[in-house]
């Protein structure tokens, strides 16, 4: 048993909230129900007043999730990203770092159709745009994703008269 349980609760009720694509506060629900308690308030006050799940509890929850992500594996586990669907016009130009796999970097340029789109990401969050645009979705699967205008005026412009070599958020 970790020293601290209620992190160790937050944190598989995270993962379950991200394989079934729930609000973070849904899985919280869950993993209390499961534990026994009616809600998730009643868990952290129970927990405040000294009550702890038994360790056997712990290792139930986390191995029901663990035999859930087995039936049901997320889209990037394995990179199992079925990219032929676009064949050749989706063409990757470059990433960041370059050691990588261009799914595995933290920054992709490329081409789709014919106009080029960057796509950057962290632990936090994962932007996409291209000329004048840029989507931002953040981590929480509850959060809503922010669009942005970068610039003045917006035209269609084909990828040879793009330059990317600033940071895509200085466009």
């Amino acid at each position: 048993m970790t020293a601290n349980t209620l992190t160790t609760l937050k944190f598989i009720a995270k993962r379950l909230a991200r394989a079934q694509r729930l609000q973070h506060i849904a899985a919280l629900e869950i993993v209390a129900r499961q534990l026994g308690k009616a809600n998730w308030r009643g868990l952290a006050e129970a927990y405040k007043q000294g009550w702890r799940p038994a360790s056997d509890q712990v290792e139930s929850l986390e191995s029901s999730f663990r035999d859930h992500e087995e039936a049901f594996p997320a889209a990037d586990a394995g990179q199992n990203s079925d990219l032929s669907a676009f064949g050749d016009r989706l063409v990757f130009t470059r990433w960041e770092p370059d050691h990588v796999k261009p799914m595995e970097a933290d920054e992709i340029h490329g081409e789709l159709d014919g106009y080029a789109f960057y796509l950057v990401g962290d632990e936090f969050s994962v932007s996409i745009g291209s000329q004048g645009w840029e989507i931002e979705l953040d981590q929480a699967p509850s959060a809503k994703p922010k669009v942005r205008r970068l610039g003045g005026r917006v035209k269609s412009v084909k990828p040879s008269t793009l330059n990317f070599s600033s940071t895509p958020r200085d466009c």
